[in-house]
């Protein structure tokens, strides 16, 4: 983490993340925290490109774009492909916040629909020190009356807010713990994975992994979840909770056009009604008119068209939902990277390939993973399933806009171009980092043997995969006709659709969990013996997958 000396550092600076029709949520937020911090920075990650309008010359705080914070490139890329504006929102505040310390002793995180009310510096100061400040959802039991929030909803959704996050420089190792977190599983709350709620819930298991202070202030972050079980008062010195200064409202779920409702997440009846509190009803209408000061429309917004990966098809919710299912299961598997988002072929060829032994593609395995009514209907995927959820999944799947046309059916096999006797896998990883792993093939074996070396190199184009292995093959002599007979796989597929191509793995490394059955190899001499001592050595069918 870039840093400056501690003689040049700002006591705390502070920032939010918007997409660009938020930007007026952004405008009261730093106008209210202006007016408790004078010469402060405040700064706002911009996530889009917002309309000219949208900007204002006056604006009273830093606007940086992700490439600034230093989200760049295919991993940013993912990012936005498989998450929704609001989680996006969410999985970014890492980054921001690392961006923030470059420059202060402390950085605080705010959600864009915060509204501050009294300085925050006591609050920072304890960051600089302790390295993670909290603020817990609730500090006293909900009562079971059945209103909501009830203390099911926060199991559910994590005992701290994440909407307000404060780090200092002993914090490093939980932004880049969080951060690697929230690069895929940063996935609102579903029947499927109840453990998640964007980046909320992995706070709970921060507490355990890092020096985290536990704010108990009842002035921070006061919200529907908290303020029907907290005394807001109003008076000449301004507004306080339980007595102590409210420090800043958070109006999460707040809609200015019913400004007499705190939150529309509140249920009804709600625990905290602004109709019955005068100074939560006075805040709300402060609240309102201030939104509106800032350019805020209510009946704007939304009606956005969604995006496309890589120009291929369209990311609507279900089809994004199973791609990053897709790409969590893909760079789970032993040697198998991300292709680059921006390439419609790559993308396509590597959700297209098999996953599974049953030719069950990525994406519908991504699919299968992220669709509860999916895997109810389907659960043996994989299994004795799959054959039906692929024939669903070409006629109904497409019908009902969860497989993009193209994507349904099963995955076309990966085979290799010739019936070969004997094949032997390596992983192009493990070949390039040690290379003696081909010392001596040219002489163990020749082009009359009918051993092929299949080279697993997922996702490289054949003039990339040429490029990076000829160096090698040319001072090992395996470039000439007399060398052994060498394939370059390059279609993404993981262990469990190679593992029919072949006979051994040529590998000093442990064999990924998928080929653990094969026979094992350490060296050349060692292949060639078990070549000779095969019995009946398989005869693989013609297809044209292997580059």
């Amino acid at each position: 983490m870039t840093d400056r000396s501690a003689a040049t550092r700002a006591p705390f600076a502070a920032g939010t993340v918007v997409t660009s029709d938020y930007l007026p949520w952004a405008r009261v937020l730093a106008t209210s925290f202006a007016a408790h911090h004078s010469g402060a920075r405040l700064v706002v990650a911009l996530l889009d490109e917002p309309e000219p309008s949208r900007i204002r010359d006056d604006d009273p705080f830093e606007l940086v774009r992700p490439a600034e914070i230093g989200l760049t490139g295919a991993p940013y890329e993912w990012m936005r492909a498989i998450y929704d504006g609001f989680e996006l929102s969410c999985a970014v505040k890492p980054w921001l916040l690392r961006h923030l310390l470059t420059g202060a002793d402390a950085a605080l995180y705010l959600d864009s629909d915060i509204l501050v009310c009294d300085s925050l510096a006591p609050i920072a100061e304890r960051a600089s020190h302790a390295g993670v400040v909290l603020t817990p959802h609730t500090l006293t039991p909900l009562p079971d009356d059945g209103l909501l929030p009830s203390e099911d909803t926060l199991l559910r959704l994590g005992q701290f807010n994440a909407g307000f996050v404060a780090v200092g420089h002993a914090g490093g190792e939980f932004l880049d713990w969080w951060g690697e977190r929230l690069a895929r599983e940063c996935i609102g709350w579903s029947e499927r994975q109840p453990m998640r709620f964007v980046d909320q819930r992995w706070l709970d298991l921060a507490l355990n992994y890092f020096p985290v202070h536990v704010l108990r202030d009842p002035g921070a972050n006061v919200a529907y979840w908290n303020a029907g079980t907290r005394r807001l008062d109003h008076g000449p010195d301004g507004y306080r909770v339980d007595g102590e200064p409210l420090r800043f409202m958070h109006f999460s779920g707040f809609d200015p056009g019913r400004p007499n409702v705190l939150s529309k997440h509140a249920g009804e009846p709600p625990r905290a009604d602004a109709r019955t509190c005068p100074p939560l009803a006075a805040l709300c209408a402060d609240y309102a008119a201030r939104l509106a000061q800032a350019g805020l429309d209510p009946a704007t917004g939304g009606g956005r068209p969604a995006p496309e990966l890589a120009g291929a098809f369209p990311l609507t919710p279900p089809v994004r939902a199973a791609v990053r299912a897709a790409l969590v299961a893909t760079e789970r598997a032993a040697g198998m990277p991300a292709p680059d988002p921006g390439d419609a072929a790559a993308v396509l060829t590597w959700l297209r390939a098999p996953a599974t032994a049953g030719a069950t593609s990525w994406y519908l395995l991504g699919l299968h993973a992220s669709h509860i009514d999916v895997s109810r209907a389907f659960p043996q995927v994989p299994g004795g399933d799959e054959e039906r959820y692929q024939a669903w999944s070409a006629r109904e799947g497409v019908a009902f806009g969860l497989v993009p046309l193209g994507l349904g059916g099963g995955a076309p096999a990966v085979a290799l171009d010739d019936a070969r006797a004997f094949v032997a896998l390596v992983n192009v990883g493990e070949l390039l980092s040690d290379p003696g792993l081909f010392a001596g093939l040219a002489d163990s074996l020749s082009a009359a043997d009918d051993v092929t070396i299949v080279i697993h190199d997922p996702g490289r184009t054949p003039a990339a995969f040429a490029e990076a292995l000829q160096p090698l093959l040319e001072a090992l002599g395996l470039d000439g006709p007399g060398a052994p007979d060498l394939l370059g796989l390059l279609q993404p597929a993981g262990p469990a659709a190679v593992a029919p191509l072949a006979h051994a793995v040529l590998t000093r490394r442990v064999v990924p969990e998928g080929l653990a059955h094969l026979p094992r190899a350490a060296d050349p001499a060692a292949l060639r013996r078990l070549a000779e001592g095969a019995a009946s050595p398989r005869r693989l069918p013609a297809a044209g997958h292997v580059q």
